[in-house]
Formats: structure tokens, C-alpha cells, sequence
């Protein structure tokens, strides 16, 4: 348990949930989404963090990479949930459709920080 609670407090998904969260409830373009490239800045410095944390946990790393995989699921489910809400809908307002192109943006940064995850090295090792 003291490894998970360690793995909780290298949490780095922080900027991403609360984009997610914002998202949500957006009445306008969210600030940091209007920078160029940011969410693959973003999905890029979290890669290096993984790599930080998995040297830091050595042997443990399987813990740290399956607490933060699980994050990932649950970020990436509250996109799938609000894309398909958003799809359902048959006619879409300015803010409705710039929500829907921001999900879509965000899904494809989780599924590949999914895919990195799941191709550490640790990872492989805890199977």
C-alpha cells in the first residue's frame, strides 16, 4: 500500500483530468488549448515524468505504471462519455462542436499515453 500512496503523489495527469473536467463545462475556448502543440507538450512531459518515476520506484515500477494506467482509464472514459454525449446530439452550437474537437484531440493524447505506458519496459515485466 506505502507504494501506492507514493505513486499518488508522482501523479502527473493533474493538468490533463482538470482540462478534461473544464472541458465539461466550458462556455468558452479554454485558455491552454489555445496554444499550439500544447496537449502534445503536455502528453510529452508526462513521458518524461513516467521515465523519472520508474527509476525512482526501480523494482516497484510496476505499481507506479498500473496506479497511473488506471488514471488514464478513467480520464479517457469521461472523454468517451462526453464525445458520445456530444454526438448524439443532432445539431451542435460554436462552443458544443469546439468541445467535440477537443475531446477528439484529447482521446488520441490518452491512447497514446496508454500505449506508453503499456510498452514500458516495468510494465512488461509485471505480466
Amino acid at each position: 500500500m506505502f507504494y501506492r500512496e507514493l505513486a499518488a503523489k508522482f501523479n502527473e495527469l493533474d493538468t490533463l483530468s482538470s482540462i478534461v473536467r473544464n472541458l465539461q463545462h466550458a462556455d468558452q475556448p479554454i485558455k491552454e488549448l489555445g496554444y499550439e502543440n500544447f496537449l502534445i507538450k503536455e502528453v510529452q512531459r508526462i513521458e518524461r515524468a513516467t521515465v523519472r518515476g520508474t527509476l525512482i520506484f526501480g523494482d516497484h515500477a510496476p505499481i507506479y505504471l498500473n496506479f497511473h494506467i488506471s488514471l488514464l482509464y478513467e480520464i479517457t472514459i469521461d472523454v468517451i462519455e462526453f464525445k458520445k454525449e456530444l454526438s448524439n446530439k443532432l445539431f451542435l452550437n460554436e462552443i458544443e462542436q469546439y468541445r467535440l474537437k477537443c475531446f477528439e484531440e484529447l482521446y488520441f493524447c490518452l491512447d497514446r499515453l496508454i500505449i506508453f505506458y503499456k510498452n514500458s519496459e516495468f510494465s512488461k515485466q509485471s505480466k
